[in-house]
């Protein structure tokens, strides 16, 4: 599973949707392939022809191979051993990173638990972190890639409890917009998982912005909008991402079922409505339970709900 993290020598890297950290260069042509291994970090340029988000960065150290994927603008090539083109390739220069052994050392370092740490050290063994400290409780091991965070904060992933990237998709208008099945008040059934695209750009900047997971949940157009899942910002599917699934169950109360049915004269149009469509759906909840558990005692076939 490729890892996100910046990398010793950068400018500027970030890890696009399917979990490989970019650089960019100028419009070009085809996919290639880097020499393995890189044997140090190789500058690449920046993208000043293209109208997208670019970044300049480098390729990490130990690179196993670099290629482009769906979804990002043509760029110039990927680097090579001595710093050299090998091919053409697209605007974001995507790379697979091995395991890695990396000490974050210097930065102001705000734990899970526990009080911030001046000049504390962040200890990255096999892709996992693995010791948090200060300098003098955290020792470095001989060979391991070390990032100096001096005059940086060093912050977990932030985990966003409600959100709808990748469901409700940036730029695409109404074919990206899966946040709400507004024909059915009870939308037990629906599950935001099926409606996921992992291009989202909004994945993009979520990890820019810090967030490593979140709980994609379907909108507040119906009293029960259906089940959420947890997820991580990186990966080539959502099956790579999945956290959890189902998380929770989607339930609004107020104005949008109000707002959404109401319009259409149908069930429900008032807080009173929206209260009967979730307590109906609770008593056949109860009642199909009670059929299932019937028919499993007796051995006797069952017709399933999804």
């Amino acid at each position: 599973m490729p890892v996100p993290v910046d990398v010793a020598g950068r400018e500027e890297t970030r890890v696009d949707v399917y979990g490989r950290v970019h650089g960019t260069g100028r419009p070009g042509g085809r996919v290639g392939s880097a020499r393995t291994p890189l044997p140090r970090p190789v500058p690449l340029e920046r993208n000043r022809t293209s109208g997208t988000r670019v970044h300049r960065g480098v390729a990490p150290s130990g690179v196993e191979r670099m290629f482009s994927g769906p979804g990002n603008a043509w760029g110039e090539g990927f680097a090579g051993e001595g710093g050299e083109a090998v091919g053409p390739c697209r605007e974001a220069v995507c790379v697979r990173l091995p395991a890695m052994d990396i000490a974050i050392t210097s930065g102001y370092v705000v734990p899970v638990v526990g009080d911030p740490i001046e000049g504390g050290t962040v200890l990255i063994s096999d892709g996992r972190i693995t010791a948090v400290g200060a300098a003098d409780e955290v020792t470095v091991p001989e060979g391991v890639e070390v990032v100096d965070a001096a005059g940086k904060w060093v912050l977990p992933g932030f985990v966003e409890a409600h959100g709808h990237v990748g469901i409700c998709e940036q730029t695409i208008g109404l074919a990206g917009n899966d946040t709400n099945e507004m024909t059915d008040p009870n939308g037990a059934r629906m599950r935001a998982i099926d409606g996921i695209n992992p291009a989202d750009e909004g994945f993009v900047d979520a990890l820019s912005g810090g967030v490593t997971s979140s709980v994609i949940k379907p909108g507040s157009g119906n009293p029960i909008g259906g089940r959420t899942v947890a997820i991580k910002m990186w990966g080539r599917s959502v099956e790579d991402r999945l956290l959890k699934e189902p998380a929770s169950v989607k339930s609004a109360l107020g104005e949008n079922p109000k707002r959404v049915y109401g319009s259409m004269d149908r069930l429900p149009s008032t807080r009173q409505g929206v209260a009967a469509v979730i307590r109906d759906a609770f008593t056949k909840a109860q009642d199909y339970k009670a059929k299932r558990d019937h028919a499993r005692s007796e051995g006797t076939p069952f017709d399933r709900d999804n």
